[in-house]
């Protein structure tokens, strides 16, 4: 049980298989089964799911007003669509405290009307990381491929570290980094690309049983495209 709470599932999980074999008293033996199904759960795959409909009235971002006078902008493209994205993740408990992942998402936005601006991302991550009671820190790398008018635009890859502590009972402080690079499918210049650099600070604090309170900041830098 003191592993399972430090997070030593693999450690956990070999010892509480060899209890099902003793002959332990009822309850003290479903606590043991409890204990390996909560572990097992932990290693199922996860799945979701969502969609919604998509009322865009700008969808080329042609600002209110320009500054420029005798200049005329051009009109505004509007559509409606349907935007559909799902996930599939999975973990894989390792010896002392390790752990690694496997992942994928998809996020699709397509237009009824105008097919010029669907867009599509697909994403796919592997990483390792390390968990006990107070402490959750990991390193994902991922790539993501994106498809814009029907054609490939882009691909990125990056990595991500994540770490998070336990510093109080109740209070619970994250800490975020993304570094990426895009290169985008450019048939006149094959070497177009940018960097990415994403960092953020989140704190989550439990007041009690019924009330929590969960805030952070974020600053992502985007470099203009290198030609």
């Amino acid at each position: 049980i003191a592993m399972q709470a430090d997070k030593q599932y693999a450690a956990a999980k070999e010892q509480f298989l060899k209890l099902q074999s003793v002959d332990l008293p009822a309850p003290v033996m479903a606590r043991v089964q409890n204990s390996l199904a909560q572990i097992n759960s932990s290693e199922k795959w996860q799945f979701n799911a969502s969609a919604s409909y998509i009322q865009d009235k700008n969808l080329n971002d042609v600002p209110d007003s320009f500054a420029r006078p005798g200049y005329r902008p051009p009109e505004k493209v509007s559509g409606n669509g349907l935007q559909v994205s799902g996930s599939a993740n999975k973990r894989f408990n390792l010896p002392d405290n390790f752990y690694a992942t496997v992942g994928g998402n998809a996020s699709l936005k397509g237009y009824l009307d105008v097919s010029d601006y669907n867009d599509y991302l697909f994403t796919a991550s592997a990483g390792v990381g390390y968990d006990d009671a107070k402490n959750d820190v990991s390193l994902t790398p991922f790539v993501t491929k994106r498809y814009y008018d029907e054609e490939a635009y882009s691909l990125r890859k990056g990595v991500t570290v994540s770490g998070s502590r336990w510093v109080k009972p109740k209070l619970k402080l994250t800490a975020t980094g993304i570094l990426s690079k895009e290169t985008f499918e450019d048939d006149d210049n094959q070497n177009r690309e940018t960097d990415g650099r994403f960092l953020g600070l989140n704190a989550f604090y439990i007041k009690d049983a019924k009330e929590y309170f969960y805030g952070g900041l974020g600053n992502y830098q985007n470099d203009v495209p290198k030609s």
